[in-house]
């Protein structure tokens, strides 16, 4: 072929002085005008740039539409896909760095799949994970390289699950703290609640977990409810659920430790050789008024008028002696009264309160003046008997018992111990 026809009836464009190599092309540059596209290199691409064709290796496309499969034959060959804001989904053949990589501008964007994301490799993220969406969650299993066992996570039942193999650890904190906002529970019966009381204080089931430098020991639980001791004290049972303690004797030095009859409590008093020493010597320091009439009226003896007291006898009651110790006594009472003739004058002396001991009767004073009245008895008593001194008058008027020389005055000595 000698050339190519002109345009609008020109003459022919000749193009044999144009070819120069198998593969060129002829371009048509203008009207009746043509040029020598020279050939491309291996795997060049004729792209058209502004009405001008041209080889290329990088082509660049407005869009591209196929309807078949991409097939890219060469070694290390990347791809870079990329939206308008320069997201890109990268394959990256040439440095291997992730081989696929997904590029996101904003957090908008993301890699959506209806399907299943199969990973057979190592799958790293150096951001978070997201599994599911606010109030619509899904389950998340680990599994572990024995059959059945795994982690869950239980989207539905809002729980993590862990089923490991009996005797074995499941879950180990190598460092660090566990921090539990409520109360965990031991076993599938819920039966064993650990729950916190208070700082420092934590209750199975809303029993107390007893500390050392917390709360005291129940007695109920095997401890004495008791915080502190001093060198010296004793702990006994004052109840059938309580302990108390008896502080150390202090002095005069010597003293035992004794149970008395009757007693609720030990306590500690002076030796007296074998326990004969029992004796008490009170006197009143109140004046009382005695009424006038047939009843009888117990004589008060206050605490700061005893003058002896080996065995805690005069206790609890100001008007009774109890007797700790079984055995003879010699009992002496005495009293005087303020001065009056009329009618009579009687001491009285009974025990646990309703039994008669005996009297002493004044059918009618013979002076004016303050009249004295005084009883000796001598008694076989048992311990825990209750003795009182006792007082009558019928002078027809309230008269009263005087505290002036000591004279109202109540002893009790044991003679003889049984």
């Amino acid at each position: 072929m000698a050339g190519f026809c002109g345009a609008a009836g020109g003459g022919d464009v000749s193009t044999d002085s144009l070819w120069a190599a198998t593969g060129d092309i002829v371009v048509a540059t203008g009207d009746d005008a043509a040029t020598v596209l020279a050939v491309g290199s291996c795997s060049a691409i004729l792209q058209i740039d502004c009405g001008t064709p041209a080889w290329t290796t990088t082509p660049s496309l407005a869009g591209l539409t196929a309807t078949g499969d991409f097939t890219t034959t060469g070694a290390a060959i990347d791809w870079d896909l990329k939206d308008d804001c320069s997201s890109a989904l990268s394959f990256d053949a040439t440095c291997q760095a992730g081989i696929l990589t997904f590029v996101t501008t904003n957090c908008s964007e993301g890699v959506t799949m209806s399907g299943t994301l199969g990973v057979t490799g190592a799958l790293t993220a150096t951001a978070g994970i997201t599994v599911g969406s606010d109030g619509s969650g899904a389950d998340v299993t680990f599994h572990s390289e024995t059959g059945s066992d795994n982690l869950l996570w239980d989207a539905s039942c809002e729980k993590l699950v862990i089923t490991g193999t009996n005797g074995q650890v499941a879950l180990s904190v190598a460092d660090g703290d566990v921090y539990i906002a409520d109360n965990i529970e031991l076993g599938h019966a819920c039966d064993t609640t650990l729950a916190r009381a208070s700082a420092g204080e934590v209750n199975i089931q809303g029993n107390r977990i007893y500390r050392a430098g917390g709360t005291d020991v129940a007695v109920a639980d095997g401890g004495t409810n008791l915080s502190c001791y001093a060198v010296g004290d004793v702990v006994y049972a004052s109840g059938t659920t309580a302990l108390s303690k008896l502080a150390k004797p202090g002095t005069p030095a010597g003293e035992v430790l004794t149970f008395a009859a009757c007693a609720s409590a030990p306590s500690w008093v002076a030796a007296a050789g074998g326990g004969s020493n029992q004796h008490v010597n009170l006197r009143s320091t109140a004046n009382q008024s005695i009424p006038t009439g047939t009843g009888t009226t117990a004589v008060i003896f206050q605490a700061a008028g005893e003058i002896d007291d080996t065995n805690c006898m005069h206790t609890g009651c100001e008007a009774c002696v109890t007797i700790k110790v079984a055995g003879t006594y010699a009992l002496h009472a005495s009293t005087l009264f303020t001065g009056n003739c009329s009618g009579a004058r009687n001491l009285y002396v009974y025990k646990n309160p309703s039994t008669h001991l005996g009297n002493v009767r004044w059918p009618q004073p013979a002076i004016a003046g303050n009249f004295q009245a005084q009883i000796n008895l001598m008694l076989k008593l048992d311990a825990c008997d209750v003795i009182q001194f006792r007082v009558n008058q019928s002078s027809g008027g309230s008269l009263n018992i005087l505290t002036c020389a000591n004279v109202t005055r109540f002893q009790a000595t044991l003679l003889y111990e049984d």
